[in-house]
């Protein structure tokens, strides 16, 4: 899907909201540093497509992000920065009526560490 989505996400962006939330579960899984490096680029252009269906899966899209805390190596500095957008583009949205920052409740201890440490809520 990443690299679907990184080749066409307006193609597919309309059809976000039938694998949305498997595609966030899935990223989790992935372990190859080059895939993931992918499929998040994925997420990331298909996000500027569609931002809307994915805002919806906010606390899917944080857990998505908190993954890589499963790993030895960290994102790409402009992937870090892409999510940061991402955030940011939350809270200004603020997501539900809510303080985007009120999801990471929602999240395990280690993603809530995770994420408090590297992204600006």
């Amino acid at each position: 899907m990443g690299r679907l989505a990184g080749q066409c996400a307006p193609r597919i962006a309309p059809l976000v909201d039938t694998f949305a939330s498997q595609w966030l579960l899935a990223l989790g899984e992935v372990s190859s540093p080059e895939d993931r490096d992918v499929a998040f680029r994925g997420l990331l252009a298909l996000c500027a497509a569609a931002w809307a269906p994915l805002l919806a899966r906010y606390p899917e899209v944080l857990a998505a992000f908190a993954s890589w805390s499963y790993y030895d190596y960290e994102p790409a500095p402009d992937l870090v920065a892409g999510m940061q957008q991402l955030i940011t583009a939350a809270a200004a949205a603020q997501v539900g009526g809510a303080d985007p920052s009120a999801f990471l409740s929602l999240l395990e201890e280690n993603y809530r560490e995770y994420l408090t440490k590297r992204f600006t809520f």
